[in-house]
Parts: C-alpha cells; sequence; structure tokens
C-alpha cells in the first residue's frame, strides 16, 4: 500500500509540474530537466503497469528502464551548471568539456568491469553505473555550489530549487545504494523506500521553487569567475608552449 501511494503521489506531482512548464513556457528555459521529469513519469506508468499485469518481468525491465533514467539525470548536472554558469561563456565551455569527460570515462569504466565478469547481470551493471553517476553528479553538484559561493554569484528561486530537490535525491540515492552494495537484499525496506521518499521531497521542492519562472538575478558586480578563467587559460598555453620548446631542443641532434 505505502509503496502504492509514494507511487501515485509521485507521478501526480510530475504530471502537475509538467503542465504548469507547459503552460508557463519553463520547458524552454530548462529543456533537459522537463525531459527527464516526462521520461520519469512515463517510465512510473509503464512499470506500475508492468508491475500489475505482468509482475514476473517487472525486474528486467525495471532495470532496463532505470539505465535511461539514470543517463537523463546525469543531463540534469549539466542543466544545472549550463544556468548557473549561463552569464560566464568561457568558465562554461570548460564545465561542459569537464562533465562530458566525466561521462565517458565513467561509462567505459562500468563497461570494462561488465566485460572484465564483475558485474555479469543488467542489473548489476545498471546498479554500478548507477552508483558510480550518482557519486560524480554529487561531486559536480558541491562544485558548482562551491564556485557558486566562492565568486558570490547569486542565483534564482528556479536554479536554487532545481540544485537542492536533485541535491537531496542524489545523496539519498548514495546512501541507498552503498547501503544495498554491503548489506544485500537484507535491507529491502531501505531500498524499496528511500529513494521513493527522497524523490517525493525532490518533487514537493521542484514544485515550491519552480511553479514560476523566476531567473537569475543580475550581478552587482562583474565576479571574477571568468577573469580567473582567462587567467588559466592563459596560464596553461604557455606551460604548453614551454614544454612544446623544451621538447624540440631535446630532439634537436
Amino acid at each position: 500500500m505505502l509503496t502504492q501511494i509514494f507511487w501515485w503521489l509521485g507521478m501526480a506531482l510530475e504530471a502537475a509540474l509538467l503542465l504548469r512548464a507547459t503552460r508557463r513556457n519553463l520547458i524552454k528555459v530548462y529543456p533537459i530537466f522537463y525531459s527527464y521529469l516526462a521520461y520519469v513519469f512515463i517510465e512510473s506508468l509503464l512499470r506500475f503497469y508492468v508491475y500489475v499485469r505482468h509482475p514476473t518481468v517487472f525486474g528486467s525491465f525495471y532495470w532496463s528502464t532505470q539505465l535511461v533514467s539514470v543517463i537523463l539525470g546525469y543531463g540534469v548536472v549539466w542543466e544545472i551548471c549550463r544556468q548557473a554558469l549561463s552569464r560566464y561563456p568561457g568558465a562554461l565551455r570548460m564545465a561542459r568539456s569537464i562533465v562530458l569527460l566525466i561521462f565517458v570515462v565513467v561509462t567505459l569504466k562500468v563497461l570494462v568491469n561488465s566485460l572484465d565478469g564483475e558485474v555479469r547481470s543488467l542489473a548489476g551493471t545498471t546498479a554500478e553505473l548507477e552508483r558510480s553517476f550518482r557519486v560524480v553528479q554529487a561531486f559536480l553538484i558541491s562544485a558548482i555550489v562551491g564556485v557558486l559561493v566562492h565568486y558570490r554569484i547569486r542565483i534564482g528561486r528556479n536554479l536554487l530549487g532545481l540544485i537542492s530537490g536533485y541535491g537531496f535525491f542524489i545523496a539519498a540515492s548514495i546512501v541507498n545504494l552503498t547501503v544495498r552494495a554491503f548489506l544485500g537484499e537484507g535491507v529491502q525496506w531501505l531500498w524499496q523506500y528511500l529513494p521513493a521518499g527522497a524523490y517525493l521531497v525532490a518533487l514537493f521542492t521542484w514544485c515550491a521553487t519552480m511553479w514560476s519562472y523566476q531567473p537569475n538575478p543580475e550581478p552587482k558586480a562583474e565576479p571574477r569567475l571568468e577573469h580567473d578563467y582567462q587567467a588559466l587559460v592563459h596560464s596553461t598555453r604557455q606551460r604548453f608552449r614551454q614544454v612544446r620548446a623544451h621538447v624540440g631542443r631535446a630532439a634537436r641532434p
């Protein structure tokens, strides 16, 4: 009964957020986030149907759809990064490269582990990928928040809610996956209710903070972020020139 309450309440909140976003044209502002939300909504409907009509295949169906959800969830982190650094093109380019590189590295690591036999099933592969991505997402969100605090960059209610809701969900997911990895199915109540409860908290947070468009406020003074980025680029280029010159001298007969 509790599982179904979580299920239907979550879908009702997702539908409300998507309908509101359509009416307020928020989808154009946060396309990745609402794409993720739309997928989770459709995924929940399909999972409920399979759970009721075809319970014997629910496990494999769950892990198949969860794989897509994990990958799209990584995109939410990029949405947060894109919104937080929208006024700083140089820093945003660097962040995009870092986020993409980490995504490729983590994905390849999990695939190699599965080919080596460390993860033998779809459930195991997806759980390993989810655990790795959740940890990376937590690190990236923490880094974004650190940049915002360090450079005193003000953010609007929408972005604050997006960070708070998704950050809380990610933290709860890491706790759940870690405990499950060490204790196995013996703590079924934990991995069954903790993610669903945390996701409901995230949905309520988004309903409270993303019900209407509230952009990031204009900065009162230009932060040092873009200046520091340009200084880093200049320093890196100088180092490369020095290394290239050193290699060139060493290669001469």
